[in-house]
Order: C-alpha cells, then structure tokens, then sequence
C-alpha cells in the first residue's frame, strides 16, 4: 500500500475509534455513591434519597437527603424546587463544608418510579 493510503486508513480508524468512545462515553450511567466521606474532594458523586431538610439563603440552597446515612447537598445554581419527603436523584461533586463531607450539586432531578 502507498503512504497516503496508509494513512488515511489509520485515521479513519482513528476517528471511528473516539466516535466509539464518545457514544460509550455518553450512555454510561454512573453507580451511586455509597459513602460521600470515602471519596476525595471533587470526585464525581450521584446520591439518591428522600429530602429531611431543605435550607435556603440568597446565595445558596442546602438539601438534607436521607440515604443509608444522612448527605448534606448544597446547591449554589439557584433554588431547586423540592419539598421534604420527595425523592431526589443528585449529581455533582464531592466537597466538604465545616470539616464534614456534602455533595455540591450540578443536577437534581425527581426520582424514577421504581
């Protein structure tokens, strides 16, 4: 084979390949996070659990979820609007507030029904 062809091959093949990894990237569902305290700061984290507590100020919101143990989410994106005993499913990253660890969200969303 020529050189060109060479290498126009290899970078379609190439180019397929990211492709590949892009989609797999993209339809991939994270686990959820089982213990908030074991991650590092700013590792991603996806929480679910049933709202105990909600506290508002005008720079942020702080959810209190129940889960297997109690998660403090804090929300600086605006209010989110959910109420206690709601389910909420809770996507961010792990911070820590106070020496304690929380979950600074970037997406809350209504559970499934399960």
């Amino acid at each position: 084979m020529h050189d060109r062809t060479l290498i126009a091959l290899s970078l379609a093949v190439s180019a397929l390949g990211i492709i590949g990894l892009l989609l797999a990237l993209a339809t991939m569902e994270p686990e959820e996070t089982q213990d908030i305290g074991a991650l590092a700061d700013g590792a991603p984290a996806l929480v679910r659990g049933t709202v105990s507590g909600v506290r508002s100020s005008e720079a942020m919101q702080v959810l209190t979820l129940d889960t297997r143990t109690r998660v403090e989410v804090a929300l600086f994106d605006g209010n989110a609007s959910v109420r206690e005993g709601q389910c909420v499913e809770v996507r961010g990253k792990k911070g820590s507030y106070d020496g304690k660890p929380q979950v600074v969200a970037s997406r809350i969303t209504a559970c499934a029904a399960q």
